[in-house]
């Protein structure tokens, strides 16, 4: 039986922790309200790359996936509206949004 508890513990000990994502809030620097205009200004200018992006649009609508299933919905929506601009500008630029 003690076995058996220090299996668990070193499975469940601070070394094996889960995976943090490091998101604050206003990391993406806009909100889900604002325009996809907005984000591909973001993009374009250069304040944010897309692999970046992606990962917090992604974090939000995973975080919002069981309390807030509206705000989910309107993450993977946005991100997936922007994957398809961004695949589209790959066509053109490999290298946009990098």
């Amino acid at each position: 039986m003690e076995n058996h508890r220090l299996i668990l513990e070193s499975l469940f000990s601070e070394s094996n922790s889960k995976v943090k994502i490091p998101i604050e809030k206003g990391d993406l620097g806009l909100s889900l309200d604002a325009s996809l205009d907005d984000y591909k200004k973001q993009i374009t200018s250069g304040e944010k790359k897309w692999d970046e992006l992606s990962k917090q649009i992604n974090t939000l609508a995973i975080f919002n996936k069981n309390k807030h299933p509206d705000v989910s919905k309107k993450a993977v929506d946005k991100r997936e509206a922007l994957a398809a601009w961004i695949d589209k500008k790959r066509e053109t630029d490999p290298e946009f949004g990098k």
